[in-house]
């Protein structure tokens, strides 16, 4: 380190650094690996990486949940305060206090927010409703024959 820079540091800093005694003790602890790194294999960041995206997967189910229990319990006050403010025959002063009261109930408390999900892999594209699986997941299950009543058609 050039003494330029030395007088914008703390002096413990000075003496902690001082290239006296080990000339490479500086070098060394910049370039040197951490002790906690431990090489590991493919298959293990494998696993890993499938770990976290079940974890993924999971908690957006969880969220997707929510929202629908959320979206259950709001359903009826969110189609009394739409019909309120839609009715012609109420003064434009009411139908605004409906259409407020509207908007400050809970956002993901809309059918719109919920989405269909798949139940294995949180895949939100391409799910079949009458199982709650993706094509992809669908399909691998069926060809092994883990749906009950599906099999592949031939004619």
């Amino acid at each position: 380190m050039s003494s330029s820079l030395f007088r914008f540091l703390p002096r413990s800093f000075h003496s902690s650094f001082s290239l006296k005694n080990n000339p490479l003790r500086f070098y060394n602890s910049i370039t040197a690996a951490p002790a906690t790194y431990v090489h590991r294999s493919k298959e293990d960041l494998y696993e890993a990486d499938q770990a976290r995206h079940r974890q993924i997967s999971e908690n957006r189910n969880i969220q997707d949940h929510k929202r629908r229990l959320l979206a259950a319990k709001y359903e009826v006050r969110r189609k009394l305060y739409k019909a309120l403010c839609k009715d012609p025959d109420l003064p434009s002063d009411m139908r605004e206090k409906h259409r407020y009261k509207l908007s400050k109930l809970p956002r993901n408390s809309s059918f719109t927010r919920v989405r269909n999900r798949c139940i294995s892999t949180g895949r939100p594209r391409s799910v079949y409703e009458l199982f709650r699986f993706s094509r992809i997941v669908f399909r691998d299950l069926a060809s092994r024959g883990l749906l009950m009543g599906v099999k592949k058609s031939s004619w």
